[in-house]
This record gives C-alpha cells, structure tokens and sequence, in this order.
C-alpha cells in the first residue's frame, strides 16, 4: 500500500498567490472552504517496513503553485472538479462511459470558461 504524506511548506509563490485572500480568509467562519487550483510536485519516495513481510510506500507531495477561484470562475472550478471526480469513480458503473464522456466535456467548458477562452 503506498501513503500519501504532503508537505506542509508553502513556498513563496502560494504565498503570494494567498496574501490578497488573507483579510478575507480571516474574516471567514471557520469550516469555510475555498476552491483553488492546485499544482503538486513529488518531493519524496520512501519504504518504510512495519515488519519483514509488510512494506509500506510512502510519497510525499507539495504544493508548489495555488490560486483561488473568486467570482464566477469558483463556480466554474466547481464544475471542473465534480466532473474530475466523476470521470475518476465513473469505472465499474452501469453508466461509466455516458458519465466519463460528459466528464470530459465538463472540463473542457470549464476549462474555456475559466481561460476565457469562446467556446
């Protein structure tokens, strides 16, 4: 089985990326959630052995780029992001190839939407 660990180090890119959110954040209630766009880098593999016959992988992953989604575009991330859950947990189901591709389309729209781009 292979953990998944991230790194908690923000570099000075997302910080940069939060600070016009700062106040606002702030001002949130607690459990008020955000949605950003996330880029991830794999800073480091590991075994780890809990015994000689179980041995655990571990990857560990930071952030290195976020920015959040304000105005319209959150809800257009919110698009993209149930359509990229959809298209993941769509395997197996009676549905599966009708969910993947309008998963598919989701994305792209809201990809154009997001970019500005007519589509």
């Amino acid at each position: 089985m292979t953990e998944i660990k991230i790194d908690p180090k923000l570099n000075a890119p997302i910080t940069k990326a939060l600070e016009p959110h700062a106040d606002e954040l702030l001002a949130a209630s607690l459990g008020t959630r955000v949605i950003a766009l996330v880029e991830l880098s794999v800073v480091e593999h590991a075994e780890r052995g809990d015994s000689d016959d179980e041995v655990a992988h571990v990857v560990k992953i930071r952030p290195v780029l976020m920015e959040i989604a304000t105005g319209d575009d959150e809800h257009h991330l919110r698009r993209a992001q149930r359509a990229l859950w959809s298209k993941r947990t769509a395997e197996g189901t009676i549905t599966g190839d009708a969910d993947r591709a309008q998963a598919e389309g989701d994305i792209r729209y809201a990809a154009g939407l997001i970019g500005g781009d007519d589509q």
